[in-house]
C-alpha cells in the first residue's frame, strides 16, 4: 500500500514539474488546436501528461526493485520495453510533427517487445471455436504440404504456424487499444477514467 502512496507522490511532483515547465515555454508545452473537433477545451492545455506518468512509475518501479521486489523488476522491463511508444508520442507532443504511420511504428515495435521480453500475450480466446479456428487450419495445412511432399515456401515449422496467430492478434490488441485511449485523450480526465474503468473490468 505504502507503494501506491509513494506512486501518488511522485505523480503529484512530476505533474507540477511539467505544468511549470510547459508555462515557461509555451510555445512547445501546450496544445492551442482549437480547430480541431476533438478539442472540447476553451484554453490551451499542456500535452506533456504522459511524461508525468512514465515518471511516476519509473519512480516506484526503481524503489520496488532496489526493495527486491520482483513486481519491481517486472515493471522496469515492461517500462523499458514501452518506451518506443512512449518516445514517439512525447514527439508528437513536443513537435506536433510526427505522422502517424511513425507513431503507429513505435506501437507496433513496443508491442513485439512486449511479446518478446516479457512473453505477454494472448494465447486463449473464451469464444466457442475461436481457439481452434485460430490454429487448426494452420496446422492441417502445414500437415498435409509435409505428407503430400509439397515443398513449403514459407519454412515455417508447424510450431511457429501454430503461435502467429496469437502473436498477430496480441499485437492488434494492443495497438488499437493504446491508439483508442489516445484518440479519447480530448478531454481532462476522460482517458484516465476509461481506463481505470477497463481495469476494474
Amino acid at each position: 500500500m505504502k507503494e501506491f502512496g509513494w506512486s501518488l507522490l511522485a505523480s503529484l511532483i512530476t505533474s507540477l514539474i511539467v505544468l511549470r515547465i510547459a508555462h515557461v515555454q509555451r510555445r512547445w508545452g501546450f496544445d492551442d488546436a482549437y480547430e480541431s473537433v476533438r478539442k472540447l477545451h476553451p484554453n490551451p492545455v499542456p500535452r506533456l501528461g504522459g511524461a508525468g506518468i512514465i515518471i511516476s512509475a519509473w519512480f516506484v518501479a526503481s524503489l520496488l526493485n532496489h526493495q527486491n521486489e520482483p513486481t519491481g523488476s517486472w515493471l522496469l522491463s515492461l517500462l523499458i520495453v514501452c518506451l518506443p511508444a512512449f518516445l514517439v508520442g512525447l514527439g508528437e507532443d513536443l513537435t506536433g510533427r510526427f505522422s502517424p504511420g511513425v507513431r503507429l511504428c513505435g506501437m507496433v515495435v513496443s508491442g513485439w517487445l512486449v511479446w518478446l521480453v516479457l512473453q505477454i500475450g494472448i494465447f486463449r480466446i473464451d469464444i466457442p471455436f475461436s481457439n481452434y479456428l485460430l490454429t487448426s487450419s494452420l496446422s492441417e495445412g502445414l500437415a498435409f504440404s509435409s505428407s503430400a511432399s509439397i515443398p513449403n515456401p514459407s519454412g515455417l515449422d508447424l510450431a511457429t504456424l501454430e503461435i502467429l496467430p496469437w502473436f498477430l492478434l496480441t499485437m492488434l490488441a494492443l495497438v488499437t487499444i493504446t491508439n483508442g485511449i489516445n484518440l479519447i485523450d480530448g478531454l481532462n480526465g476522460l482517458a484516465s477514467f476509461s481506463a481505470i474503468t477497463m481495469l476494474l473490468g
